[in-house]
């Protein structure tokens, strides 16, 4: 997609999230980053632990850190999930409502 400015490539977000943190086509990913300033992957969802993976790897392609938000407890009794994240991943962001947390 020339006209966009888009690349296309042929990884899901799941094959991206199970490379080898020194993969090549990491480096080539962070390269495509840096040009095009997003990442789109195709796939179904990725679990937290593929997320945190995915996100921390492509991190240290870019030559960036990161390191993992303070753990948050947060509890709305409307029900609201704003700000919410999944136990044990504080780098998620839940959004939404439910009748029961």
């Amino acid at each position: 997609l020339p006209v966009l400015g888009a690349e296309v490539i042929g990884w899901t977000s799941q094959e991206v999230a199970a490379l080898d943190p020194d993969s090549e086509v990491l480096s080539l990913l962070a390269k495509a980053f840096s040009v095009h300033s997003l990442l789109v992957f195709h796939g179904s969802l990725l679990a937290p632990a593929q997320l945190r993976t995915l996100y921390t790897n492509l991190h240290a392609a870019l030559g960036m850190g990161f390191a993992l938000p303070a753990k948050r407890t947060i509890f709305d009794p409307s029900g609201s999930l704003r700000g919410a994240c999944f136990p044990g991943y504080p780098e998620t962001n839940v959004l939404g409502s439910a009748e029961e947390v």
